[in-house]
């Protein structure tokens, strides 16, 4: 019994000392080859597994994790005052998951979420002072739905809306700066019907 033991001890140190922990390299040892969809990372001509770090004046501005080669989970990027720039999920190179942006003020700028490298559910964007920019709904990297969009000062700019074929559908509706209606031009699954200006 104490043998079996002492073995599964044993053991256990041996297999723990051989797991290969992630390599930790800086950007500048990686080979970085580009296409129109992912790019793919490579160290000595080999596809890289590890973490990835881009460090100027010893603040870190680049943080993520590459699996064969291809990004893979949180991506971590930060303005060289140390504030987060954006934060994004990504899952064999692809763009998967939420994706958030800061201004350098460290407010928000961006929250949306992509699925498969594509934009998917609601997406907000904001100003430099935190009020609302615009606000859509996308399925499949299209923007469907009703979409709003505001001056800096919170006032509504535009309103717009797509069926689920993404053309023009319903009422696209402009504003003043002061929020009043400037003009209203009414659509119906792509043709144009009417419009009103104010």
């Amino acid at each position: 019994m104490i043998y079996r033991v002492f073995f599964k001890c044993v053991l256990g140190l041996i297999l723990f000392s051989c797991i290969n922990r992630l390599e930790v390299v800086s950007i500048d040892e990686i080979e970085i080859i580009r296409t129109s969809r992912d790019s793919t990372y490579f160290k000595d001509g080999s596809l890289f597994t590890g973490q990835i770090i881009k460090i100027v004046d010893d603040k870190e501005l680049l943080s993520f994790s590459v699996n064969r080669g291809k990004i893979d989970g949180q991506y971590i990027e930060y303005y060289t005052s140390g504030s987060k720039k954006n934060i994004s999920n990504y899952k064999n190179g692809i763009l998967d998951g939420s994706y958030i942006s800061y201004y350098d003020n460290e407010k928000l700028m961006e929250e949306s979420h992509y699925k498969n490298g594509l934009m998917e559910g609601n997406r907000i964007l904001r100003w430099a002072n935190g009020n609302v920019k615009e606000k859509n709904f996308l399925r499949k990297g299209a923007i469907t739905g009703v979409s709003e969009f505001y001056f800096s000062n919170g006032n509504r700019r535009k309103v717009i809306s797509f069926d689920t074929y993404n053309r023009r559908d319903g009422e696209w509706i402009d504003y003043d700066l002061d929020g009043k209606i400037k003009l209203k031009v009414v659509y119906e699954s792509g043709k144009f019907l009417d419009s009103i200006i104010y």
